[in-house]
């Protein structure tokens, strides 16, 4: 820590005076070493941070997005994951047999049954809502 100086040597307000002092000084240095590390980050990947995205390009996103939400026949259902170790769809969907105990063993109650909303060859097969619960495994 250095040399003390008469008040450090003398009473206890000194010394954690000048380790309090240490430790800000050093918590600075490392906040400026942060802030040098993500400019040269930024510059590195032409400044994504600081360019918002606007125009076309903010259009090219939203469309993005909206094409991630829609069903796999672009039907307007949202989009779902399966259980954890599920099969491929086609195979899942011939090898489900809809007995609910995926549902039941889940230990973050984050699989549900689907509903009448997606269909009869949907229905009551397992799915999950990462949004509103998230799956643990």
């Amino acid at each position: 820590m250095g040399v003390r100086d008469d008040d450090t040597r003398r009473s206890r307000r000194g010394f954690f005076r000048a380790g309090l002092e240490a430790l800000r000084q050093s918590a600075l240095e490392s906040a400026q070493a942060l802030v040098e590390a993500s400019g040269e980050l930024a510059e590195a990947m032409d400044d994504p941070i600081a360019t918002p995205v606007t125009g076309a390009a903010q259009e090219e996103v939203r469309t993005y997005h909206r094409a991630r939400r829609q069903g796999p026949r672009g039907d307007g259902k949202r989009r779902f994951i399966r259980p954890p170790g599920a099969l491929a769809e086609p195979e899942f969907l011939t090898t489900c047999n809809q007995c609910r105990m995926c549902v039941e063993a889940c230990p973050a109650d984050a699989i549900f049954p689907a509903g009448p909303d997606r269909g009869p060859e949907l229905e009551m097969t397992p799915m999950l809502n990462v949004v509103s619960r998230a799956c643990v495994m």
